[in-house]
Formats: structure tokens, sequence, C-alpha cells
């Protein structure tokens, strides 16, 4: 005996049937997410959704302090090597921050 294992035709059917049920539900999946997005459901990809930045300032080597719009609301975020750090929220936009930087 040479130790490998001895596959017959049941075993065959077996994995191909779970395999095509696999592949069904892929493909229903993918069906879903495209209804979900031609409703407005999720988004066609990043760039078109709501999050824009509107403003950065270098503030050293590694360092930057951003403005970030999400929702119609702008956030004060901090960047550097530790990480991205939410500072607050404007609620009310400073007229400094109402002109948007091209």
């Amino acid at each position: 005996m040479s130790g490998l294992p001895v596959f017959g035709v049941p075993d065959i059917l077996s994995a191909a049937v779970s395999l095509a049920i696999i592949l069904l539900c892929l493909a229903g999946a993918a069906m879903a997410a495209r209804k979900l997005r031609r409703r407005g459901g999720l988004p066609n990809s990043l760039s078109s959704s709501t999050i824009r930045i509107v403003a950065t300032r270098s503030l050293g080597w590694q360092s930057s302090l951003l403005i970030v719009e999400a929702q119609g609301t702008r956030f004060l975020v901090g960047r550097g090597r530790a990480g991205v750090t939410a500072i607050g929220a404007f609620h009310s936009m400073p007229s400094a921050f109402t002109e948007d930087r091209a």
C-alpha cells in the first residue's frame, strides 16, 4: 500500500456538488450586491462617497492636520507616525474654512 487515499465516484460527485453550491452562492451574492448598488444601498466606489479632504497643514516630518468633510460635517483630524486621531468636529463653519481649495 502506498498510503494514499483512494477516492471513489461518490466522493468526487459529492465534491462536485459542493463546489456547484458554493459557486451558486457566490453568483447570488454578486447579483444581490449589484441590485443594492443600483438602488443606492452600496456606493460604487470610495471616490464617489461623501468623504473628502478639504485642507491639510504639515506640522513636521511625519505629522499633519487635516480638515475632512463627511456628510456635511467637517472634522479636524491629526495624522502622525502613531496613526490618525479625530480631534474634533466643526458644527458651525468658521469663515476661514468656507472656501474650498483646489
